[in-house]
């Protein structure tokens, strides 16, 4: 019956479509693969950019810390950002939506909602290792 309402939905050639790749598996699993394998892509992707604003994180807020500058999370965030502009685009081209359903664009704004960069976001990965931001 739900088969029945499905072809309905669809129209006249949802039967033949469905019939043909019932008969023929193969390419049902070649386009289910193809796009497990480009989910897995993005997710890598995203990775990669969330490793590299953490390294940059660890790396700039140790630099203030042996030169003696203060250290704010907000100018760490805006160090890291100018950082991180130069780099998107070498760090990945595509992130898979927050539902991990379909795939965007890693475009800088995106991936940094994606991911919630923000001042807040470095003061965590400064806590998690156990730098503590001073303030002169």
């Amino acid at each position: 019956m739900l088969l029945e309402m499905f072809f309905s939905f669809l129209g006249s050639w949802s039967r033949q479509l469905v019939d043909w790749l019932m008969a023929n598996p193969f390419y049902l699993l070649l386009i289910y693969g193809s796009w497990l394998i480009l989910l897995a892509t993005g997710k890598w992707q995203l990775k990669r950019n969330i490793d590299f604003l953490e390294k940059t994180t660890v790396a700039i807020a140790e630099k203030h810390l042996s030169l003696g500058k203060p250290m704010d999370s907000r100018l760490i965030y805006e160090e890291v950002y100018q950082a991180w502009k130069q780099q998107i685009h070498r760090l990945g081209w595509f992130i898979p939506h927050r539902w991990e359903l379909w795939l965007l664009p890693a475009r800088l704004e995106l991936v940094q909602r994606r991911i919630g960069f923000s001042p807040q976001w470095v003061q965590d990965i400064l806590s998690k290792n156990n730098i503590s931001p001073r303030r002169d």
